[in-house]
């Protein structure tokens, strides 16, 4: 696997973790304009697992693109 940004590879993945409570929260991506009407079924779950490159900086994950799809 390759850095999409900059090309490197020595990438090493991980999770992110919310600070004050240092549990797992499932993550969700949201369409940055969506409409106020669908906020909540704009959410797309996808698991918190990311990966980073350690030459750039650069952190990334993947989702369902069929998710995008849904009405």
């Amino acid at each position: 696997m390759a850095c999409p940004q900059c090309n490197g590879e020595v990438i090493v993945e991980g999770k992110i973790y919310n600070q004050i409570d240092y549990f797992n929260p499932p993550a969700y991506f949201r369409p940055m304009y969506a409409p106020f009407y669908k906020i909540l079924s704009s959410n797309i779950k996808f698991p918190n697992i990311f990966s980073a490159c350690s030459l750039c900086g650069f952190i990334w994950s993947k989702l369902d693109a069929e998710a995008f799809k849904q009405p």
